[in-house]
């Protein structure tokens, strides 16, 4: 479940807006190529290290907080790898805060291991199945041109963001599947630069209700492209349990 919650990626079901009025209904390939190109950007040249704060949100069947666990992390990068080490873990439960620093730490040495043997594993693969659920950056980003032909793209209303209007477009699985994504992308009009992301599977993982991510990246003033935030919702029934959790992460003291 760890695994799951990860990324891990993001992202609400994609209810809402109108097509946009005028202009073509969908962005097109010659837009679409060049928001490719910008993603390639993203996490390049990564950073020496940040701080990451993690919140993770056990909800009832209400949807109210039964839980609430913040974790303060280090982060650092080795060979592109991301390496994160816990400096404080706090669980807040009926009433009563509690440490729980040391559990997070031996967590987060036991995923290493694991993201590490999936490293190893992914080498020995150059490629993945057809269909198959991946949370890897690049399938964030349905739009490249090698998984493009899967998806239809159509533009909806414009967003408002700090007051400026800002460009909306959505991608459909033309076949849903688990590898393949509901999506929404807020855009720079003049950059052609992604700045949030929301989605969620075509089809859900078994046993997992409803997924969803939000996503959001930024550009520094050196022109470095990063994610700043990042969301998940999810709703799981195993054998034993449901669960219901929201997690949240946000960066901040990013170097280079």
């Amino acid at each position: 479940m760890r695994r799951v919650m990860r990324l891990c990626l993001v992202i609400t079901c994609l209810s809402g807006s109108g097509l946009v009025s005028a202009g073509p209904s969908d962005p097109g390939d010659a837009l679409l190529d060049r928001l490719e190109n910008g993603c390639r950007k993203l996490g390049e040249p990564p950073p020496k290290s940040m701080t990451a704060v993690q919140t993770l949100k056990e909800l009832d069947g209400d949807g109210r907080p039964k839980s609430v666990t913040t974790v303060l992390k280090s982060v650092a990068f080795r060979d592109s790898a991301r390496v994160d080490s816990v400096l404080n873990a706090v669980e807040e439960k009926d009433g009563k805060s509690i440490d729980v620093t040391q559990e997070w730490i031996k967590k987060t040495a036991k995923e290493r291991t694991e993201q590490e043997k999936s490293r190893k594993e992914k080498q020995k693969n150059t490629g993945r199945k057809e269909g198959s659920y991946s949370m890897d950056s690049e399938d964030l980003f349905v739009f490249r041109k090698e998984i493009r032909g899967y998806y239809r793209f159509f533009w909806v209303k414009d967003t408002v963001i700090g007051g400026r209007s800002y460009r909306r477009f959505r991608a459909s699985p033309k076949v849903p599947s688990e590898g393949r994504f509901f999506a929404e992308y807020v855009m720079s009009g003049d950059s052609a630069t992604v700045l949030s992301a929301r989605l969620k599977p075509g089809k859900f993982p078994k046993m997992v209700k409803h997924m969803d991510m939000s996503l959001r990246f930024t550009i520094d003033s050196e022109g470095r492209y990063f994610m700043d935030y990042f969301a998940m919702r999810f709703n799981a029934s195993l054998i034993v349990k449901k669960i219901r959790m929201e997690i949240t992460e946000s960066y901040k003291d990013v170097r280079y």
